[in-house]
């Protein structure tokens, strides 16, 4: 049987993992997994994959500056590459596919989906035989909410007093980045859109178009969609005189 090597970067764990356990149905398809781009180029050039699966954003050398050192290196430069990311709209996706990229996946994704991009562009695959779960039971998904509210609000009780804090807005566009892709593979599909607001509208702010009372409105939302997913209050010490005004 022919076999094909993936190779899939994300900064986020939970994330590789459930990509790995999605794609180990199909037992033609070996999965390389590391947690930034600068590790992922350096695997790329070393194990040449089949096909490389890679977050956009991610702390440190992002994946569109990684997409351009493959194509600029003989050796990786015909590796077929997909994007995730948390730009859902065409122009974002149109301008990723005119760098180079071989497809566009937008959060919130499904694992089923993931599954059929990759194989739909890997030459000689004969194509999905099994079905896959939707996402492991096993994982605590409302363990990792309850922390990221937790996280989430602390942030925001920084931003409250510190409105230019980089620190702070880093911070915050990373646990959202990394939230709207979890949320969305266990399909919390508002959670998942509500952060992956409030990481456009951290970007929007560093970039020097967007403001702290966007920032604030969309992480609010965000808040209130991880309280709803949780069918509880975000957390128990959320009310009171130790939550941040908005700001």
């Amino acid at each position: 049987m022919t076999s094909f090597l993936i190779l899939h970067i994300d900064d986020d764990v939970l994330v590789l993992n459930l990509v790995r356990s999605a794609l180990s149905v199909d037992r033609s398809l070996k999965v390389l997994n590391c947690a930034s781009a600068e590790e992922g180029l350096r695997l790329a050039i070393q194990n040449l994959p089949d096909l490389i699966l890679c977050d956009v954003e991610m702390p440190g050398l992002r994946g569109t500056e990684l997409l351009k050192r493959l194509q600029a290196t003989s050796r990786t430069a015909e590796i077929p590459l997909i994007f995730i990311t948390a730009r859902n709209n065409t122009d974002d996706s149109a301008a990723l596919m005119a760098l180079g990229a071989t497809a566009v996946i937008t959060k919130p994704f499904r694992l089923p989906e993931i599954l059929a991009t990759i194989c739909n562009h890997l030459p000689l695959h004969p194509g999905i035989q099994d079905s896959i779960p939707l996402a492991p039971t096993d994982y605590d998904m409302s363990r990792r909410l309850r922390d990221d509210a937790a996280t989430l609000e602390s942030l925001r009780l920084v931003l409250a007093t510190d409105k230019q804090s980089a620190a702070a807005c880093a911070s915050l566009r990373q646990c959202a980045h990394k939230l709207a892709g979890a949320a969305g593979l266990y399909e919390l599909l508002d959670v998942s859109d509500a952060a992956s607001a409030v990481e456009q509208a951290v970007i929007a702010q560093e970039g020097g178009s967007g403001d702290v009372t966007a920032i604030d409105k969309a992480l609010q939302h965000l808040l209130s969609s991880i309280e709803c997913a949780r069918g509880s209050t975000v957390s128990e010490n959320s009310h009171g005189a130790g939550r941040a005004q908005p700001f």
